[in-house]
Protein backbone atom coordinates (compact mmCIF):
# COMPACT_ATOMS: atom_id res chain seq x y z
CA UNK A 1 0.00 0.00 0.00
CA UNK A 2 2.81 2.47 0.81
CA UNK A 3 5.94 0.70 -1.19
CA UNK A 4 5.47 3.18 -4.19
CA UNK A 5 7.70 4.46 -6.18
CA UNK A 6 7.28 8.03 -4.90
CA UNK A 7 8.08 7.47 -1.37
CA UNK A 8 11.17 5.13 -2.06
CA UNK A 9 12.31 8.42 -3.80
CA UNK A 10 11.74 10.54 -0.90
CA UNK A 11 13.26 8.72 2.03
CA UNK A 12 16.08 7.57 -0.40
CA UNK A 13 19.40 8.30 1.71
CA UNK A 14 18.02 10.08 4.57
CA UNK A 15 21.08 11.83 6.17
CA UNK A 16 21.15 11.99 10.50
CA UNK A 17 23.21 14.54 12.46
CA UNK A 18 23.41 13.65 16.05
CA UNK A 19 23.32 16.64 18.35
CA UNK A 20 24.58 17.19 21.69
CA UNK A 21 22.76 14.65 22.76
CA UNK A 22 21.69 11.29 21.52
CA UNK A 23 18.30 12.25 22.01
CA UNK A 24 18.37 15.21 19.99
CA UNK A 25 18.70 14.31 15.74
CA UNK A 26 18.34 16.25 12.35
CA UNK A 27 17.33 14.59 8.96
CA UNK A 28 17.38 16.31 5.74
CA UNK A 29 14.31 15.02 3.65
CA UNK A 30 13.77 16.15 0.26
CA UNK A 31 9.99 17.08 -1.10
CA UNK A 32 8.32 16.69 -4.45
CA UNK A 33 6.45 19.49 -5.93
CA UNK A 34 3.20 18.73 -7.36
CA UNK A 35 0.98 21.15 -9.38
CA UNK A 36 -2.63 20.06 -6.45
CA UNK A 37 -2.13 18.71 -3.50
CA UNK A 38 -4.82 16.28 -3.03
CA UNK A 39 -8.27 18.46 -2.29
CA UNK A 40 -9.09 15.54 0.87
CA UNK A 41 -5.74 16.38 2.64
CA UNK A 42 -6.49 20.24 1.83
CA UNK A 43 -9.95 19.43 4.19
CA UNK A 44 -7.10 19.21 7.10
CA UNK A 45 -7.34 23.05 7.32
CA UNK A 46 -10.98 22.80 8.55
CA UNK A 47 -10.90 24.25 12.17
CA UNK A 48 -12.38 21.01 14.50
CA UNK A 49 -15.29 22.83 15.59
CA UNK A 50 -16.20 22.46 12.16
CA UNK A 51 -15.37 19.21 11.67
CA UNK A 52 -17.48 17.97 15.05
CA UNK A 53 -20.05 19.25 13.52
CA UNK A 54 -19.77 17.52 10.38
CA UNK A 55 -19.74 13.99 10.92
CA UNK A 56 -19.38 13.54 7.08
CA UNK A 57 -16.15 15.37 6.78
CA UNK A 58 -14.98 13.75 10.11
CA UNK A 59 -15.81 10.48 8.65
CA UNK A 60 -13.52 11.50 5.03
CA UNK A 61 -10.79 12.91 7.40
CA UNK A 62 -10.46 9.30 9.60
CA UNK A 63 -10.35 7.57 6.01
CA UNK A 64 -7.07 9.11 5.06
CA UNK A 65 -5.12 7.33 7.87
CA UNK A 66 -3.53 4.08 6.56
CA UNK A 67 -3.77 1.01 8.26
CA UNK A 68 -1.99 -2.50 7.88
CA UNK A 69 -1.39 -5.47 9.92
CA UNK A 70 1.10 -7.91 9.03
CA UNK A 71 -1.62 -10.97 9.30
CA UNK A 72 -4.05 -9.18 7.17
CA UNK A 73 -5.41 -12.05 5.63
CA UNK A 74 -7.90 -14.90 8.05
CA UNK A 75 -6.27 -18.30 8.20
CA UNK A 76 -9.51 -19.70 9.20
CA UNK A 77 -12.64 -18.50 8.71
CA UNK A 78 -14.69 -19.32 11.85
CA UNK A 79 -14.01 -18.84 15.72
CA UNK A 80 -16.08 -20.13 18.77
CA UNK A 81 -16.57 -19.08 22.34
CA UNK A 82 -14.01 -21.18 24.35
CA UNK A 83 -16.37 -21.38 27.47
CA UNK A 84 -19.25 -23.03 28.59
CA UNK A 85 -20.37 -25.47 25.61
CA UNK A 86 -19.06 -23.40 22.71
CA UNK A 87 -17.00 -26.57 21.43
CA UNK A 88 -20.58 -28.45 21.60
CA UNK A 89 -22.17 -25.62 19.57
CA UNK A 90 -19.69 -24.67 16.92
CA UNK A 91 -20.42 -27.41 14.30
CA UNK A 92 -24.51 -26.47 14.52
CA UNK A 93 -23.54 -23.14 13.23
CA UNK A 94 -23.25 -20.80 16.45
CA UNK A 95 -19.53 -19.22 15.92
CA UNK A 96 -18.05 -16.18 14.02
CA UNK A 97 -17.86 -16.42 10.61
CA UNK A 98 -15.65 -14.46 8.65
CA UNK A 99 -17.74 -12.51 5.44
CA UNK A 100 -14.08 -11.74 3.91
CA UNK A 101 -10.82 -13.62 4.75
CA UNK A 102 -9.27 -10.16 4.62
CA UNK A 103 -9.51 -7.96 7.56
CA UNK A 104 -11.24 -4.43 6.94
CA UNK A 105 -10.54 -0.74 7.62
CA UNK A 106 -14.07 0.76 8.32
CA UNK A 107 -15.05 4.76 9.47
CA UNK A 108 -18.12 6.13 10.75
CA UNK A 109 -19.59 7.38 13.57
CA UNK A 110 -20.79 6.36 16.58
CA UNK A 111 -25.05 5.25 16.81
CA UNK A 112 -24.85 5.10 20.56
CA UNK A 113 -22.34 5.68 23.44
CA UNK A 114 -19.82 3.12 23.82
CA UNK A 115 -20.69 -0.04 25.66
CA UNK A 116 -18.90 -1.22 28.85
CA UNK A 117 -20.27 -4.53 30.64
CA UNK A 118 -20.90 -4.27 34.13
CA UNK A 119 -18.33 -7.29 34.87
CA UNK A 120 -16.08 -9.86 33.31
CA UNK A 121 -18.29 -13.03 31.99
CA UNK A 122 -15.73 -15.49 32.33
CA UNK A 123 -12.81 -14.08 29.80
CA UNK A 124 -14.50 -11.68 28.33
CA UNK A 125 -15.32 -7.64 28.80
CA UNK A 126 -16.48 -6.72 25.37
CA UNK A 127 -15.86 -3.09 25.01
CA UNK A 128 -18.98 -2.64 22.08
CA UNK A 129 -19.68 0.70 19.50
CA UNK A 130 -22.04 0.14 17.14
CA UNK A 131 -20.90 2.53 13.89
CA UNK A 132 -22.94 4.02 11.59
CA UNK A 133 -21.39 4.74 7.87
CA UNK A 134 -21.99 8.08 5.59
CA UNK A 135 -19.34 8.01 3.09
CA UNK A 136 -20.16 5.37 -0.33
CA UNK A 137 -17.19 3.25 0.04
CA UNK A 138 -18.23 2.38 3.55
CA UNK A 139 -21.75 2.21 2.92
CA UNK A 140 -21.26 -0.34 0.86
CA UNK A 141 -19.22 -2.44 3.09
CA UNK A 142 -21.87 -2.37 5.53
CA UNK A 143 -24.64 -3.55 2.77
CA UNK A 144 -22.61 -6.30 1.27
CA UNK A 145 -22.43 -7.46 5.11
CA UNK A 146 -25.58 -6.80 5.70
CA UNK A 147 -26.98 -8.92 2.60
CA UNK A 148 -24.53 -11.66 4.04
CA UNK A 149 -26.76 -11.98 6.98
CA UNK A 150 -29.81 -11.78 5.30
CA UNK A 151 -28.65 -15.00 2.95
CA UNK A 152 -26.96 -17.17 6.02
CA UNK A 153 -30.47 -16.26 8.08
CA UNK A 154 -33.51 -15.88 5.76
CA UNK A 155 -36.00 -17.70 8.44
CA UNK A 156 -34.55 -15.73 11.55
CA UNK A 157 -34.44 -12.12 11.32
CA UNK A 158 -36.52 -11.74 14.72
CA UNK A 159 -39.26 -10.20 12.37
CA UNK A 160 -37.53 -8.00 10.81
CA UNK A 161 -38.62 -7.53 7.05
CA UNK A 162 -36.34 -8.44 4.91
CA UNK A 163 -37.56 -5.53 2.11
CA UNK A 164 -36.98 -2.94 4.66
CA UNK A 165 -33.63 -1.20 5.66
CA UNK A 166 -31.26 -3.06 6.75
CA UNK A 167 -31.72 -5.16 4.57
CA UNK A 168 -32.19 -3.32 1.05
CA UNK A 169 -29.56 -0.95 -0.16
CA UNK A 170 -28.62 1.36 2.08
CA UNK A 171 -28.28 5.50 1.27
CA UNK A 172 -27.41 8.56 2.84
CA UNK A 173 -31.06 9.08 3.99
CA UNK A 174 -31.79 5.42 5.87
CA UNK A 175 -27.70 5.22 7.19
CA UNK A 176 -29.22 5.44 10.70
CA UNK A 177 -30.82 2.03 9.91
CA UNK A 178 -27.30 0.38 9.10
CA UNK A 179 -24.42 -0.40 11.38
CA UNK A 180 -21.34 -2.53 11.84
CA UNK A 181 -21.22 -3.68 15.39
CA UNK A 182 -17.51 -3.41 17.08
CA UNK A 183 -15.98 -5.02 19.69
CA UNK A 184 -12.96 -6.46 21.46
CA UNK A 185 -11.97 -7.22 24.95
CA UNK A 186 -8.94 -5.03 26.05
CA UNK A 187 -5.87 -7.00 27.36
CA UNK A 188 -6.99 -7.63 30.78
CA UNK A 189 -3.87 -6.00 33.68
CA UNK A 190 -4.13 -2.67 31.13
CA UNK A 191 -7.65 -1.81 31.34
CA UNK A 192 -7.37 1.08 34.01
CA UNK A 193 -4.07 2.74 31.56
CA UNK A 194 -6.53 2.59 28.77
CA UNK A 195 -9.27 4.33 30.50
CA UNK A 196 -7.02 7.00 31.99
CA UNK A 197 -4.81 7.60 28.22
CA UNK A 198 -7.00 6.20 25.41
CA UNK A 199 -10.32 5.30 25.86
CA UNK A 200 -13.28 4.59 28.28
CA UNK A 201 -12.98 0.70 29.35
CA UNK A 202 -13.72 1.04 32.85
CA UNK A 203 -15.56 3.35 35.43
CA UNK A 204 -18.53 3.87 32.55
CA UNK A 205 -17.17 7.32 31.88
CA UNK A 206 -18.74 7.43 28.50
CA UNK A 207 -17.69 8.85 25.56
CA UNK A 208 -18.60 12.33 26.48
CA UNK A 209 -16.89 11.91 30.08
CA UNK A 210 -13.56 10.72 28.59
CA UNK A 211 -11.34 13.97 28.02
CA UNK A 212 -9.81 12.06 24.52
CA UNK A 213 -13.77 12.46 23.11
CA UNK A 214 -15.99 14.97 25.18
CA UNK A 215 -19.12 14.14 22.76
CA UNK A 216 -21.45 11.20 22.92
CA UNK A 217 -21.28 9.89 19.51
CA UNK A 218 -17.68 10.56 17.91
CA UNK A 219 -16.67 9.49 14.61
CA UNK A 220 -14.32 6.66 15.03
CA UNK A 221 -12.17 4.39 12.20
CA UNK A 222 -11.60 0.50 13.26
CA UNK A 223 -9.39 -2.15 11.74
CA UNK A 224 -10.47 -5.91 11.87
CA UNK A 225 -12.02 -9.36 11.32
CA UNK A 226 -15.18 -8.65 9.44
CA UNK A 227 -17.57 -10.92 10.56
CA UNK A 228 -21.00 -12.98 11.12
CA UNK A 229 -22.04 -13.34 14.89
CA UNK A 230 -23.68 -15.78 14.57
CA UNK A 231 -23.99 -16.99 18.36
CA UNK A 232 -26.12 -13.73 18.22
CA UNK A 233 -28.71 -14.10 15.11
CA UNK A 234 -25.51 -13.18 12.57
CA UNK A 235 -25.39 -9.68 12.97
CA UNK A 236 -22.52 -8.03 11.15
CA UNK A 237 -19.41 -7.00 13.53
CA UNK A 238 -15.98 -6.10 13.49
CA UNK A 239 -14.77 -8.39 16.05
CA UNK A 240 -12.05 -8.00 17.34
CA UNK A 241 -11.35 -4.75 15.98
CA UNK A 242 -7.57 -4.34 16.06
CA UNK A 243 -6.83 -1.16 15.38
CA UNK A 244 -8.78 1.97 16.33
CA UNK A 245 -8.29 5.93 15.51
CA UNK A 246 -10.48 9.25 16.29
CA UNK A 247 -9.76 13.03 16.11
CA UNK A 248 -10.35 14.38 18.95
CA UNK A 249 -12.26 17.54 19.14
CA UNK A 250 -13.40 17.51 22.56
CA UNK A 251 -15.34 20.79 22.62
CA UNK A 252 -13.05 21.55 25.50
CA UNK A 253 -10.11 22.07 23.62
CA UNK A 254 -11.55 24.35 21.37
CA UNK A 255 -8.81 26.74 21.96
CA UNK A 256 -6.70 24.60 19.99
CA UNK A 257 -8.94 24.32 16.86
CA UNK A 258 -6.49 24.59 14.46
CA UNK A 259 -4.23 21.31 16.00
CA UNK A 260 -5.06 18.05 14.95
CA UNK A 261 -4.75 15.60 17.73
CA UNK A 262 -5.32 12.21 16.41
CA UNK A 263 -6.06 9.07 19.07
CA UNK A 264 -4.06 5.49 17.54
CA UNK A 265 -4.09 2.38 19.20
CA UNK A 266 -3.67 -1.62 18.15
CA UNK A 267 -4.81 -4.03 20.88
CA UNK A 268 -4.90 -8.16 20.85
CA UNK A 269 -8.14 -9.66 21.68
CA UNK A 270 -7.89 -10.12 25.79
CA UNK A 271 -10.33 -13.33 25.66
CA UNK A 272 -9.63 -16.20 24.66
CA UNK A 273 -11.97 -16.98 21.67
CA UNK A 274 -10.15 -16.22 18.76
CA UNK A 275 -7.05 -18.24 18.76
CA UNK A 276 -6.43 -17.73 15.11
CA UNK A 277 -7.46 -14.11 14.29
CA UNK A 278 -5.84 -12.76 17.47
CA UNK A 279 -2.16 -13.73 18.06
CA UNK A 280 0.39 -12.74 20.26
CA UNK A 281 2.40 -10.47 18.77
CA UNK A 282 -0.06 -7.95 17.14
CA UNK A 283 2.16 -6.04 14.24
CA UNK A 284 0.74 -3.54 12.27
CA UNK A 285 1.41 -0.08 10.55
CA UNK A 286 -0.67 3.14 10.99
CA UNK A 287 0.31 6.26 8.69
CA UNK A 288 -1.40 9.24 9.91
CA UNK A 289 -1.36 12.33 7.07
CA UNK A 290 -0.24 15.65 8.31
CA UNK A 291 -0.92 19.49 6.30
CA UNK A 292 0.78 22.71 6.73
CA UNK A 293 1.14 26.06 5.23
CA UNK A 294 4.58 26.74 3.63
CA UNK A 295 4.67 29.67 5.20
CA UNK A 296 3.43 28.59 8.66
CA UNK A 297 6.00 29.10 11.30
CA UNK A 298 7.59 26.55 13.66
CA UNK A 299 5.05 23.22 12.38
CA UNK A 300 5.36 20.56 14.61
CA UNK A 301 4.41 16.79 14.76
CA UNK A 302 4.23 15.53 18.70
CA UNK A 303 3.91 11.48 19.22
CA UNK A 304 3.14 10.64 22.59
CA UNK A 305 3.54 7.13 23.66
CA UNK A 306 0.34 6.17 25.70
CA UNK A 307 -0.26 2.50 26.81
CA UNK A 308 1.85 -0.42 25.89
CA UNK A 309 3.44 -3.35 26.74
CA UNK A 310 6.75 -5.39 25.53
CA UNK A 311 7.94 -4.85 21.99
CA UNK A 312 9.04 -7.68 19.53
CA UNK A 313 11.56 -6.88 17.39
CA UNK A 314 11.74 -9.87 15.27
CA UNK A 315 8.23 -9.71 14.13
CA UNK A 316 8.29 -6.52 12.84
CA UNK A 317 10.29 -7.68 10.13
CA UNK A 318 7.07 -9.88 8.62
CA UNK A 319 5.54 -6.46 8.03
CA UNK A 320 6.19 -6.00 4.19
CA UNK A 321 5.52 -2.08 3.98
CA UNK A 322 8.47 -1.56 6.62
CA UNK A 323 11.01 0.33 4.73
CA UNK A 324 14.90 -0.70 5.36
CA UNK A 325 15.58 2.42 6.37
CA UNK A 326 12.88 3.35 8.65
CA UNK A 327 13.74 5.00 12.18
CA UNK A 328 14.28 4.10 15.49
CA UNK A 329 12.10 6.21 18.54
CA UNK A 330 14.68 6.45 20.28
CA UNK A 331 14.79 10.81 20.31
CA UNK A 332 13.01 13.31 22.04
CA UNK A 333 13.53 15.97 18.82
CA UNK A 334 14.15 15.47 15.55
CA UNK A 335 14.30 18.13 13.22
CA UNK A 336 13.22 17.66 9.53
CA UNK A 337 14.97 19.56 7.17
CA UNK A 338 12.26 19.39 4.11
CA UNK A 339 14.29 20.40 0.78
CA UNK A 340 12.87 21.53 -2.21
CA UNK A 341 14.11 23.33 -5.65
CA UNK A 342 11.85 25.94 -5.74
CA UNK A 343 11.31 27.35 -2.44
CA UNK A 344 13.18 27.58 0.78
CA UNK A 345 14.35 24.63 2.79
CA UNK A 346 11.62 24.48 5.66
CA UNK A 347 12.46 22.75 8.87
CA UNK A 348 9.70 20.64 10.57
CA UNK A 349 10.01 19.73 14.37
CA UNK A 350 9.13 16.10 15.49
CA UNK A 351 9.27 15.50 18.99
CA UNK A 352 8.41 12.48 21.19
CA UNK A 353 7.13 12.11 25.09
CA UNK A 354 9.61 9.61 25.74
CA UNK A 355 12.72 7.99 24.31
CA UNK A 356 11.75 4.15 23.38
CA UNK A 357 14.87 2.26 22.19
CA UNK A 358 13.14 -1.04 20.71
CA UNK A 359 13.98 -2.19 17.28
CA UNK A 360 9.80 -3.00 17.77
CA UNK A 361 9.00 0.83 16.52
CA UNK A 362 10.08 2.37 14.35
CA UNK A 363 9.07 5.58 11.62
CA UNK A 364 9.51 7.40 8.73
CA UNK A 365 7.64 10.22 6.55
CA UNK A 366 6.45 9.13 3.32
CA UNK A 367 4.70 10.93 0.41
CA UNK A 368 5.74 14.83 1.05
CA UNK A 369 4.55 17.09 -1.45
CA UNK A 370 4.18 20.63 -2.06
CA UNK A 371 2.20 22.98 -4.59
CA UNK A 372 4.34 25.84 -3.42
CA UNK A 373 1.50 26.60 -0.91
CA UNK A 374 0.97 23.51 1.28
CA UNK A 375 3.35 20.60 2.50
CA UNK A 376 1.40 17.67 3.32
CA UNK A 377 2.59 13.85 3.67
CA UNK A 378 2.21 10.95 6.16
CA UNK A 379 3.63 10.01 9.32
CA UNK A 380 4.34 6.13 9.57
CA UNK A 381 4.37 4.58 12.78
CA UNK A 382 5.36 0.35 12.73
CA UNK A 383 4.99 -1.21 15.68
CA UNK A 384 5.57 -5.49 17.02
CA UNK A 385 3.59 -5.18 20.06
CA UNK A 386 2.99 -8.85 22.43
CA UNK A 387 -0.33 -7.11 23.34
CA UNK A 388 -1.09 -3.27 22.64
CA UNK A 389 0.07 0.07 21.78
CA UNK A 390 -1.49 3.12 21.88
CA UNK A 391 -0.33 6.95 20.91
CA UNK A 392 -1.50 10.13 20.41
CA UNK A 393 -0.70 12.06 17.14
CA UNK A 394 -0.67 16.08 17.41
CA UNK A 395 0.13 17.90 14.46
CA UNK A 396 0.70 21.89 15.34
Amino acid sequence: MLRSLSWLVLLALPCFVFGQSSLSRSLTLPVTNVAAIDSAFLQLQTNNIEVRKDSILNEQLLDLVRIKEADSVLTKRTQRHRSGFGWLLAPFGIHWRAITMNRVKYVGTAKRDIGNPAKPEYTEYDINIDVMAHTPKYMALVWQGQQRQKEVNKKNLRGQDPNKPPFIEPTLETAQYYRIHCELTPPNQYRDQITELFYPVTGHKGFAGHYNFGEPRPTLGVYGPFVLDCNHNCHIEIHPYDWLWWLDVNPAKDSLANEKRWLVGLQREGSNRFRNWATSPRVGLVAVPFLFAIDKANPTILIEHLVHNDFVPEALQTLPELPADALDMNFTEMTVNLTNELKEDKNLTIRTNQPIDSEGLRMWLSEVETDGQWIKGYINIAVSVKDLYTARVTVR
